[in-house]
C-alpha cells in the first residue's frame, strides 16, 4: 500500500528542465508555419464574413462599387423573410436525410 502524499507534495509543481523546454520551443517553431496558414486561410476569411454582413456589400452592380454600414438590418431583413425559413427547413431536412443514408444504424 502506498503512503498518502503529504498537502505541501500535492501542489509542488514539477519544474521542466531545460531540455524539455528547448524540446517544446523546437516544437512550437515546427508547428507556427501551420498555426500561420490556419490564421490566413480559416480565421482571416471568417472575420471578414462576419465583417461585411452588417454592410450592404453587392457582389456585382453599381452597389459593389460602394460599402456602407447597415448594422443589424441584414439580420432583421432575413429573419421577416419567409424564404430563409423556407430554404432552412429544406437545408435542415436535407441534412438529416443525408446523414441516414450515409450511414445507416445497423452499419
Amino acid at each position: 500500500m502506498q503512503a498518502e502524499a503529504t498537502p505541501t507534495e500535492r501542489i509542488t509543481p514539477t519544474r521542466k528542465s531545460g531540455r524539455q523546454r528547448t524540446r517544446l520551443r523546437t516544437g512550437l517553431l515546427f508547428m507556427a508555419p501551420a498555426f500561420i496558414l490556419i490564421i490566413i486561410f480559416m480565421l482571416g476569411p471568417a472575420f471578414y464574413a462576419f465583417y461585411i454582413s452588417f454592410t450592404n456589400m453587392a457582389l456585382t452592380g453599381p452597389g459593389a462599387a460602394s460599402l456602407s454600414w447597415v448594422g443589424l438590418q441584414n439580420f432583421n431583413q432575413i429573419l421577416h423573410d419567409s424564404d430563409f425559413f423556407r430554404a432552412l427547413r429544406v437545408s435542415l431536412t436535407y441534412l438529416v436525410g443525408s446523414a441516414l443514408i450515409g450511414k445507416p444504424p445497423w452499419a
